[in-house]
């Protein structure tokens, strides 16, 4: 049968089968696969190098028709290298035709976030976008795209720019409105961006970037509208105080992951001959405040390393049903601290 007669399903399912390579070969030998051709191969655009980002962003300018095949988008530009403002629109004109994305991944200069105003400028909405990651951090035009993607699930952010002043920082930081962001189960970013983002939205997972766990921090995770069973955190210090807090903040979690320079166990230099009753004493209190959690199943906290007896006790009744009876509180001796069976300890 000659290729013109076949099924355009057929066409289409030949070429997706084929790789980038051998789509650009057969939409250049057979005219009757390029409009298929196309839509496979602007499905997934990964960019590194400017000059390549140019021209295949001039080239959706160009086409919406191309640039509504774009599922997966990578752009990648080195983000110490201001770039000039007529890229920051080519960049704004083509984000805004990109509508059918479901993944954005997009490394840029500071300078160039205000392409992301384009979407409300131009009235675009990202319905099927459910990953959203970008080293910008969450100012005005960063909010203004994530009120044009609800079906966002997982969201990472960069950090303020180091060399902005404390004050004008978090003089910057927007306010979201309660209906943005209505699916968001997945947050990687700075603390101050979570105040924001985190209330009355159902996380379930989140990773902070270096700062302090401080109460504004802990109030803002309480506040989510499911419980947060996975925290990841990598602060500046860490102490018992806190760690409590964050128990009392977060009452459901299942595993805890927070890694620091400094914590309360380091005793100062006039005392180091002291520094094994100092471990003993910080990791008795980690110890009991992680096992007051009821549904934690692991905990790593620089380097040390805490699994929860209940998780075995848990296996063990799925294989032999028992009746149930309160199991005694563990406690720990100074010698069963360091013991391997019970922890594994490793300071960074």
């Amino acid at each position: 049968m000659p290729l013109p007669d076949l099924p355009l399903d057929v066409l289409d399912l030949v070429c997706d089968f084929l790789d980038q390579h051998e789509l650009v070969t057969v939409a250049a030998s057979a005219p009757v696969f390029y409009p298929f051709a196309q839509h496979y191969l602007y499905r997934r655009i990964t960019l590194a190098n400017p000059k390549d980002a140019v021209r295949c962003l001039k080239t959706l300018q160009r086409s919406p028709h191309l640039a509504r095949h774009v599922r997966f988008l990578s752009l990648r530009v080195d983000p110490c290298t201001p770039v000039f403002r007529s890229f920051v629109d080519l960049l704004a004109s083509a984000l805004a035709l990109m509508v059918n994305l479901d993944t954005l991944d997009v490394v840029v200069p500071h300078n160039a976030s205000r392409a992301f105003f384009a979407p409300e400028l131009y009235g675009s909405l990202y319905m099927r976008l459910t990953h959203f990651s970008c080293n910008l951090p969450l100012d005005d035009a960063i909010c203004s795209f994530l009120q044009r993607v609800p079906a966002v699930k997982e969201l990472q952010l960069g950090e303020y720019e180091a060399t902005l002043p404390a004050s004008t920082t978090l003089q910057s930081v927007p306010v979201l409105p309660a209906t943005a962001l209505p699916r968001l189960a997945f947050f990687m970013g700075p603390g101050d961006a979570a105040t924001v983002l985190v209330p009355g939205r159902p996380l379930e997972s989140v990773h902070l970037y270096p700062g302090d766990l401080s109460d504004e921090v802990l109030d803002a995770l309480s506040r989510a509208s499911s419980p947060i069973t996975v925290l990841g955190a990598f602060t500046h210090s860490l102490s018992p105080s806190t760690l409590q807090c964050l128990a009392d903040s977060l009452p459901h979690l299942h595993f805890l992951r927070i890694m620091t320079m400094y914590h309360a166990s380091n005793p100062p230099d006039e005392i180091c001959h002291c520094r094994a009753l100092w471990c003993q004493a910080f990791y008795a209190q980690v110890v009991q405040i992680l096992s007051a959690l009821p549904d934690l199943v692991g905990a790593e906290l620089a380097g040390f390393r805490w699994f929860s007896w209940k998780d075995t006790a848990s296996a063990q009744s799925h294989t032999k049903p028992t009746s149930f009876t309160a199991p005694p509180t563990p406690t720990v001796t100074q010698d069963e601290l360091f013991d391997e069976d019970a922890v594994a300890i490793g300071l960074y």
